[in-house]
């Protein structure tokens, strides 16, 4: 029926100017929710008050005083809730009779065309004073139905009507179809927009003015600084300030205001203290802006010598000026006496050494607080992340009756949010009466936290079903939500609307979108985002460094950080962080030295950088450097601890790591969960299981730590590792681990490594059905019924491995020689050297062979002939980088190698020959571990490849710490115990007491040999016979 209405009201219009017609098309669309001119808020209401172009002109009526007829008429920035729009109607219907007799009034007069223009105009300013835009929907209606010429001051009027009773777009058309624009038309549609908080738009709108040869008057730049200061436009504001001092407005007291209001909010308090002090004059608008400017940038030392300055200017207070010299002395732990100062009258005030107690000393001495005290109060209390104090002001609030008031549980529901009580913020915000944007914000600002993030987009949605305009606060926070979930489909939709309202060109949520993209892994959606930004700062370049570091990228990482530096933006403590983290993983030790020396020369080395380097050097198989600089820490947090613990841990030292860990306890740092990971890393690399056991229980017992899969999966590590798998069935049924896709990983890897098939094919089926995807599972199982020789089922697994089209990571090896990285995969050929890599192995060969060495070829899963599987081993990649690093560098200290794979054990033996015949250290880091290559040992105790196994007295034993309890609490002085057989026994090289077993053992650093020493005589003993696997 409304539409109905709205269609009989345009047909009725009786010859308009071609100009109105856009405002009343003949046909509304009835599936869209917005039309050109009804707005969806009052679609209702509109049509109400539009029913006065219909009615009989006829009518006599009285000319009467619409000053007061639209008192009932909803304002266009209200939003009526649904459960009142049928009462509203209602009410509307005697609305609009009273709308029609006033405005009928005019034409039953015969008033001449001058008149009855300047009777519109005076009625289009009374209801744009009252806000009311359905009185002026409704006079506008009748101006066009009345055929009469608009005069420039009609046109203006309209304009300013529109603007200012929150209907800006429909101003914008107005305005599009005026026959002169002049300055002052411009200006309010500006206005409008800057009102609604449209900076962007504003800003937009003054260039196409410009362009439009308008020049501006004060009033004009004045709004132009403002949209400028909404939008945080500071490149586009300091233009709108040159124009200031060409046009001659640079000295009025409003544009000098906005530009102080403008450089305080963009953080630059120096151009403001300077277009402050440059002012003929100063207000009270233009002191509240720089005092709010140094509030925000937390000196409070500065609001306080401005304050005082100002109270010496005998400069009138106005009610906002305490808020904010509150909001800026509560940055300030202790403050100075300092009886001079006054807030109010010739009342001394005594600044206390608490903003509460302060705030107090306001009220005893008779100064009523307000919404702005309030507010400023609660806002302190959000910035401290003092829940308590916030609590306090929230009980203050209610006692003075300030509860309703929209602004103050505004800054209520901010400082919940943000203090981890969205409970307390949510019932904030359901206990309002009406919410604006800002409430809704205000909302989001705390749904980015990992525990509330997924409520951002469900409250965004809200905010849309709500009819508000986004805006760039709002932007912000739900992409923050995005970032935080992952949700790269609903930050795409987010990033729509962004461009639809305006705002892709808004550097702070360019870069809020960029975070997005790059946490999501869209690192190209990120770099065009990036790259369309005009001023990025030091925040948005370590954003989009941080990205690349993230996923591998560091070589896009350390070209950006050269990019950032050529624009003159120096690095800070965070983005050197994220380009060693770059560095760390993909090992480009050079570059990470590099960086080092930059932070070093920038004064950078604080906590965050240092535990970065340790973390660097350490995967760049550096770790003396890595030791030298976490010995050098003052300060050590839970982050330090970790990286050298998991460092001992990756480089097979596993006895160091579980002693920095005590020392860690020592010193009262308490754990977290990756701590936990890199002690159970060192116990697993030991094989000390009990001791594993121990920590693992110790890790919710008394640390009250929730276990992770992560650390579900070193337990089932270490017990497959030491082949317990019956201990592995029954943890993974206790526990409930079954769908879990790394656990099945982990005792796949450990039915490799004993040859469990049974057990192997049971754990890869539940992997082919939890990720099909994964190469290395098929690759797996396939090596398994390699070793067995059922190559029947290797063809199977492999035609598998073709149906669901999964491809094998081909393995690599890669080597950095005067800082250039070469790469190499099994059996190259591509190198530009690789003629001299072939006779370097080839040397190497001859040397291997004279010392003894026989080519495993078992470890060659494929079905071909013994002198192609030692060519094929040969030719593997870790080999090839080494043969090329030894024929490329001059006697070099150490040899650094990097696999993606893990090693296999025959080159594992390889490395170890050749380091002692080469003289050369070598260290290779695989996927798993560090392998430091020195003098024929290995740091990793030829743990990691294989299970040692001795046969004594006909018998085939393992050789395992699996059953070693180790604690370093108890020093040098504490004596390893094996269980065998079930009995607990002693392993100290006595005199007398120790066979000769023992002692032939001792080769195996760091291992308990599983022998009985009571179940047999010492006499018994024969010399051990190590099965060829060891």
């Amino acid at each position: 029926m409304l539409l109905m209405e709205c269609e009989l009201i345009a047909l009725r219009m009786r010859s308009p100017p071609l100009g109105f017609r856009f405002m009343f098309p003949n046909k509304l669309r009835t599936t869209s929710s917005r039309s050109l001119f009804v707005s969806i808020r009052s679609n209702s209401l509109s049509c109400a008050a539009l029913s006065v172009v219909e009615s009989n002109p006829t009518n006599d009526s009285g000319l009467s005083n619409t000053q007061n007829s639209l008192t009932l008429v909803h304002e266009g920035s209200r939003r009526i809730p649904r459960n009142e729009l049928s009462r509203n109607w209602t009410n509307s219907v005697s609305l609009n009779e009273k709308v029609e007799r006033n405005v009928r009034s005019i034409r039953l007069v015969n008033l001449d065309s001058k008149e009855s223009l300047r009777r519109y105009s005076g009625m289009l300013r009374n209801c744009t004073s009252k806000g009311c835009l359905n009185e002026g929907r409704a006079i506008h209606g009748q101006v066009i139905k009345s055929g009469i010429d608009l005069d420039s001051h009609l046109w203006v009027s309209l304009v300013n009507a529109y603007a200012k009773s929150g209907s800006p777009v429909c101003a914008r058309r107005v305005l599009d179809v005026m026959p002169e624009r002049d300055v002052v038309s411009w200006t309010a549609l500006i206005q409008g927009f800057v009102a609604e908080g449209g900076g962007s738009e504003g800003v937009r709108l003054f260039c196409e003015m410009k362009r439009d040869g308008v020049r501006p008057n004060e009033f004009t730049l004045a709004t132009g600084l403002k949209a400028c200061a909404i939008c945080m436009n500071l490149s586009f504001g300091k233009q709108v300030h040159a124009e200031a001092i060409k046009v001659g407005c640079f000295s009025d007291l409003f544009v000098g205001s906005v530009l102080v209001d403008l450089y305080a909010k963009c953080g630059e308090m120096e151009l403001a203290d300077k277009v402050f002090f440059c002012m003929p004059e100063q207000n009270d608008v233009s002191w509240n802006a720089l005092l709010n400017g140094y509030a925000q940038v937390g000196g409070g030392k500065d609001v306080l010598r401005l304050f005082c300055r100002m109270r010496e200017s005998e400069m009138k207070l106005s009610k906002f000026t305490l808020s904010t010299v509150l909001k800026g002395l509560c940055h300030l732990r202790e403050f100075e006496r300092r009886p001079s100062c006054a807030f109010c009258g010739n009342q001394n005030w005594v600044i206390a050494k608490k903003p509460l107690s302060y705030f107090n000393s306001m009220r005893y001495a008779g100064v009523p607080p307000n919404e702005f005290s309030f507010s400023s109060l609660v806002s302190v209390a959000s910035d401290l992340g003092d829940l308590q104090y916030g609590e306090s002001i929230h009980a203050c609030i209610c006692k003075y009756g300030f509860e309703n008031d929209t602004s103050v549980n505004n800054a209520l529901i901010t400082m919940y949010m943000k203090n981890g009580s969205p409970q307390a913020g949510s019932r904030v915000f359901e206990a309002m009466r009406d919410h604006d944007l800002v409430s809704w914000n205000s909302l989001l600002s705390g749904c980015h936290g990992y525990e509330i993030c997924d409520l951002g987009p469900r409250i965004f949605s809200q905010v849309l079903l709500e009819d508000f305009m986004p805006n760039m606060y709002t932007y912000i926070s739900v992409l923050r939500s995005c970032s935080s979930l992952l949700d790269l489909g609903f930050g795409k939709q987010v990033h729509a609307h962004v461009i639809k309202n305006s705002l892709d060109g808004n550097d702070f949520v360019g870069t809020a979108l960029v975070d997005m993209y790059a946490k999501s892994r869209c690192l190209e959606d990120a770099d065009i985002v990036f790259n369309r930004l005009i001023n990025r700062d030091l925040f948005t370049w370590t954003v989009i460094i941080t990205g690349y570091a993230q996923t591998d990228q560091a070589e896009k990482a350390i070209k950006c950080l050269s990019l950032m530096q050529k624009e003159g933006i120096k690095p800070n403590e965070f983005t050197l962080a994220s380009c060693l983290s770059g560095c760390s993983r993909i090992a480009a030790m050079e570059t990470g030295k590099q960086l080092h020396s930059m932070a070093i020369k920038g004064g950078h080395v604080d906590i965050f950088v240092s535990s970065a380097l340790v973390d660097m050097y350490a995967k760049c198989a550096c770790l003396e450097d890595a030791e030298a600089i976490f010995e050098g820490l003052v300060l050590r947090d839970t982050v330090s601890w970790n990286t050298m613990i998991c460092g001992y841990s990756q480089h097979g030292q596993g006895q160091k790591a579980l002693e920095t860990f005590w020392t860690m306890l020592d010193k009262g740092t308490m754990p977290d969960e990756v701590t936990f990971l890199g002690v159970l890393s060192a116990c697993n690399h030991m094989g000390l299981v009990e001791e594993a056991k121990k920590q693992f229980n110790a890790l919710s017992e008394n640390f009250g730590i929730t276990p992770t899969v992560e650390h579900y999966a070193c337990m089932v590590d270490i017990l497959g590792r030491a082949g317990k798998f019956d201990e592995v069935k029954c943890f993974i049924e206790n526990r409930k681990l079954a769908p879990h896709a790394l656990i099945w990983e982990t005792v796949l890897g450990a039915c490799k490594m004993h040859g469990n098939l049974e057990f192997g094919e049971k754990a890869a089926e539940k992997l082919f059905e939890l990720k099909p995807e994964i190469d290395s599972n098929y690759i797996l199982l396939s090596n398994i019924f390699a070793a067995k020789g059922r190559w029947d089922d290797v063809r199977k697994v492999r035609e598998l491995m073709s149906t669901r089209g999964v491809k094998k990571e081909p393995g690599c090896s890669w080597v950095e020689i005067n800082g250039q990285v070469h790469m190499f995969v099994s059996q190259d050929g591509s190198h530009p050297k690789i003629r001299e890599i072939y006779l370097k192995l080839e040397e190497l060969g001859q040397k291997l062979s004279s010392v003894g060495y026989v080519p495993k070829t078992e470890h060659v899963l494929h079905n071909i002939n013994d002198r192609e599987k030692r060519e094929h081993l040969n030719h593997h990649s870790e080999r090839l980088a080494l043969a090329f690093a030894l024929i490329s560098t001059n006697h070099v200290k150490t040899i650094r190698i990097f696999k993606n794979l893990r090693i296999c054990e025959d080159c594992h033996d390889v490395m170890k020959f050749l380091s002692n015949i080469t003289n050369q250290e070598i260290v290779v880091r695989d996927i798993k571990r560090f392998h430091h290559f020195k003098s024929g040992t290995c740091s990793c105790q030829d743990y990691c490849n294989h299970v040692p196994r001795v046969t004594i007295q006909g018998k085939e034993t393992s050789i395992m710490k699996s059953q070693v309890s180790f604690n370093p609490w108890y020093g040098s002085n504490h004596v390893p115990r094996v269980t065998v057989q079930g009995k607990e026994t002693s392993i100290m090289k006595r005199q007398g007491q120790v066979p000769p077993v023992i002692q032939k053992l001792e080769c195996l650093k760091n291992a308990a040999a599983a022998v009985v020493l009571d179940s047999f005589d010492a006499n018994s003993f024969t010399e051990p016979r190590f099965a060829p696997s060891c």
